[in-house]
């Protein structure tokens, strides 16, 4: 076994097909290794590196496997190729490629599970095991990135539970984000750093499972150790659109505020009614990371600054605009002359407000006077 192990290492360090290369199959999602048929074979180790491209994620991944039985075992094994609806269409047999200690091996494309919205595909192969025999098998893909919502999203699952025989031993997973100098200045990938988990200033970052380590800046490490069940890695990009332009952002709220969605004459505004993240990229933020971590955000903190301070503000000058009001400031008169339900009158009367509307005003200004004193704080 210890001459099998250096013979895996001497394969690792100096064989062509494993090192970074152009990459094969055109993917969506990434799967693991997967035993067909097997009640015997035994996953005992996993090196999985995956190498950035611009949107190509090149996929290089080494499986150890064991027959931890005293007689000879055959198995079917597996690895995902696509699905009916997104890739499966496109594919040819060049695009995977599969050693198994150190030969080209065959396969046949088949599908091994049925869903009610499509079919999944694998490239199928068989494999002999002497008994207590190891092998290693080595599998070469490239996926793609793809839009989710709430951003860019690149996944690879490695859900081993009641797949192999026993536990894996050891699996060591690396995420290489690749060389900042072969992208294009125009890509949205450049100046990465997973200490502040920012692409450039208007871009942030999702790493999932917890628990990895970084390498030099550019690369991710996970390792996981006689487990049998490991959830999805997921590396979610969040592109931030929002301009932090004051004029922009008071457009957005003015053209919400039609008089169907006006409340402010039927009930009494609270704290939480001061603040408006929604529809600004911020809500999800400002639940799942900390108030500094969005100041490293340079267009989301700005964003977040803006609304902080004026939005109360739009909400009690809404409140003169719903009854005809003539602005004199001109912030407040171009934001709600764009509004179709906006009719200046020449009679405007404040005795026209109910009580609803009186207590909300004098809500908000009291509201706004510790508006400047807190964003002080946060310069």
């Amino acid at each position: 076994m210890k001459k099998f192990g250096w013979f895996c290492i001497f394969l690792f360090l100096f064989s062509p097909f494993f090192s970074y290369g152009d990459g094969i199959a055109f993917g969506v999602y990434g799967r693991n290794l997967y035993p067909v048929e097997n009640d015997s074979i035994k996953l005992v180790s996993e090196l999985l590196k995956m190498h950035q491209d611009i949107l190509d994620v090149k996929t290089h991944c080494w499986y150890l496997l064991r027959n931890i039985t005293n007689n000879p075992q055959d198995l079917k094994i597996g690895f995902y190729i696509g699905d009916s609806i997104i890739y499966y269409p496109l594919f040819t047999k060049d695009d995977l490629k599969v050693y198994v200690d150190g030969e080209e091996t065959d396969y046949q494309n088949k599908i091994i599970k049925d869903t009610t919205i499509q079919e999944i595909y694998y490239g199928i192969w068989d494999m002999s095991f002497l008994p207590n025999e190891s092998k290693m098998v080595y599998v070469e893909q490239t996926l793609i990135w793809t839009s989710a919502r709430g951003g860019d999203n690149f996944l690879y699952e490695l859900q081993l539970a009641n797949k192999w025989a026993g536990k894996p031993e050891r699996i060591e997973v690396y995420y290489d984000f690749g060389n900042e100098n072969s992208r294009n200045d125009d890509s949205w990938f450049t100046n990465f750093s997973i200490n502040d988990t920012i692409w450039a200033i208007s871009k942030s970052i999702d790493i999932k499972p917890k628990g990895y380590k970084s390498i030099n800046q550019k690369e991710l490490k996970w390792v996981f150790e006689n487990t049998d069940s490991i959830g999805n890695i997921i590396i979610n990009v969040v592109l931030f659109g929002e301009i932090p332009n004051l004029e922009n952002i008071l457009s957005n709220f003015s053209e919400e505020y039609y008089p169907t969605a006006y409340r402010a004459d039927k009930e009494l505004f609270s704290e939480k009614d001061m603040k408006c993240w929604y529809n600004h990229m911020l809500i999800d933020k400002l639940n799942d990371i900390s108030l500094e971590k969005l100041k490293e955000i340079k267009n989301q903190y700005e964003v977040y600054k803006i609304i902080y301070k004026y939005y109360p503000a739009f909400l009690r000058n809404l409140i003169y605009a719903m009854h005809g009001y003539k602005f004199k400031n001109e912030l407040w008169k171009d934001a709600f002359s764009k509004c179709k339900w906006y009719e200046p009158k020449d009679d405007f009367n404040e005795s026209d407000f109910n009580t609803f509307e009186r207590k909300n005003i004098e809500f908000i200004i009291e509201y706004e006077k510790n508006i400047d004193e807190y964003l002080k704080t946060l310069e």
